[in-house]
Formats: structure tokens, sequence, C-alpha cells
């Protein structure tokens, strides 16, 4: 499996990158996995609300907790 990152600051062109790249394969974001979180715990996805999430979830299982649950979903999807 290949996997190809996008990063970089808010509004950088990360989401046109990935319209243009979508039918190559499983696109997870990490704002997905905040989303999906606010979802579980039925929390409006304000803005606010997402990065308080961001926040705990960082606070509770390390600065890159988001990334590992980014892989975790990427390997369901594949299955």
């Amino acid at each position: 499996m290949k996997i190809l990152a996008l990063v970089g600051l808010p509004g950088s062109g990360k989401s046109t990158a990935i319209e243009a790249i979508r039918d190559l394969g499983i696109v997870v974001t990490m704002g997905d996995i905040v989303r999906d979180e606010a979802k579980k715990r039925n929390i409006d996805p304000s803005g606010n609300n997402l990065g308080r999430i961001a926040q705990q979830l960082r606070k509770s299982g390390g600065p890159g907790i988001i990334a590992k649950k980014c892989v975790d979903l990427i390997i369901k999807k594949k299955r």
C-alpha cells in the first residue's frame, strides 16, 4: 500500500489537491477523525467544538493520536 500525505497550513490548497487525486484511492483527512469523534459524542461540529475535541484527543492520546487514528481508518477501509 502506498500512502500520499498532504500537509500545509489552513487555506494552502490541500482540499483542492485531494479533489484532483481522489480517484487514486482511499482519502482520509485528520478533520474526518475529529468530525467522527464529534458525531460519536453528539456534539455540533462547529470550528470551536472541533478544536476542543482535537485538543482533548491529543491530551488523552498524545500528540500523534489523530494521525494514528487516520492510519487505523485507512487500514479498516482497505479491507
